[in-house]
């Protein structure tokens, strides 16, 4: 028998996504909860001894070591499909997908406030590389059934914010290393709706019309490419 590919079952849950307006207000830290309001609150905390590099280091060893935990306690093993609650671990605790939305905002929020408002508090702070950073990390602990949650609720519904101009084209962006990340999911999924729904995602960064839509230094070699019988 044919062996047809995985589809998902129906894991989309109604999420929270920011919007720009509210990633850029002045008041976004303080609206934060959860580990991330701490996080966030350390890593502008300026009245430490810390360099700004240094607290960038450290906000970025704090929520890797956070998510990883996530990660363990909710996408290590594959869960029952009929348990809708398989991906909570307590009141505590948010599933993987809603700790990175959050990231997701926080290192936007940043971004903004570092390169686009020239904020002396942000200087040296712009974190763009930290969500990426975690996709990769989730793809690299999480069973199939958990990659599926994760990325249609963390990923997918958060992709604007990934491709914004202030995280995607910053002085320091991630294109090579989102693709990377895309490519470890695919693996995971291999084939079916997920692995289509990865592509969707990839599309909106890397456009199939731009001849250096991949290689962002590169052409397409057309000219020597042998004839078609």
């Amino acid at each position: 028998p044919i062996e047809r590919p995985h589809t998902p079952r129906n894991i989309e849950r109604e999420v929270v996504v920011m919007t720009k307006t509210d990633i850029e207000s002045n008041d976004f830290v303080g609206a934060l909860k959860g580990p991330i309001r701490k996080y966030a609150e350390n890593l502008l905390d300026s009245s430490t001894s810390l360099t700004a590099a240094s607290r960038l280091e450290q906000f970025e060893l704090d929520v890797r070591g956070y998510f990883i935990d996530l990660c363990r306690k909710n996408g290590a093993g594959d869960h029952d499909d009929d348990d809708d609650d398989a991906m909570a671990t307590d009141d505590a605790d948010p599933d993987p997908a809603t700790f990175w939305r959050e990231c997701m905002h926080l290192c936007q929020h940043v971004a903004h406030f570092c390169e686009v408002e020239k904020d002396a508090r942000y200087e040296g702070l712009a974190a763009t590389k930290i969500p990426i950073v975690l996709i990769d990390d989730a793809a690299d602990m999480m069973s199939e059934t958990a990659a599926e949650s994760f990325w249609i609720n963390g990923v997918e519904v958060a992709k604007d914010r990934i491709f914004s101009t202030v995280m995607w084209q910053s002085k320091a962006p991630c294109h090579i290393a989102f693709l990377r990340a895309c490519n470890k999911f695919l693996k995971i999924f291999r084939g079916g709706e997920m692995a289509g729904r990865v592509l969707q995602v990839l599309a909106n960064g890397f456009g199939i019309a731009d001849k250096s839509g991949v290689k962002f230094w590169g052409v397409f070699r057309s000219g020597d490419s042998p004839p078609i019988a």
